[in-house]
């Protein structure tokens, strides 16, 4: 999976990353103060609806997203 950083995300000490995969967009939150990484998945509903609405193109700040669930690296959850 591709991530995006928005760039006012970047060089931050908690830096969010997002991206899609198999139909549902994960934020990748990396706290360099400490080099933690926790993985999260939006609802599912949330995933339909920025997919439809086309509600997070690229560039932009970040998705609006109300509901992260705490969820493993995307390529773990597969097998």
């Amino acid at each position: 999976m591709k991530l995006e950083i928005p760039p006012k995300a970047q060089g931050q000490t908690i830096e969010h990353g997002y991206g899609w995969h198999d139909g549902e967009l994960y934020r990748r939150t990396h706290d360099r103060s400490t080099g933690t990484v926790s993985w999260y998945r939006a609802d599912s509903n949330e995933s339909a609806d920025l997919i439809s609405e086309h509600a997070y193109p690229a560039g932009t700040v970040g998705p609006r997203v109300w509901n992260w669930i705490s969820c493993n690296e995307p390529d773990a959850e597969m097998d």
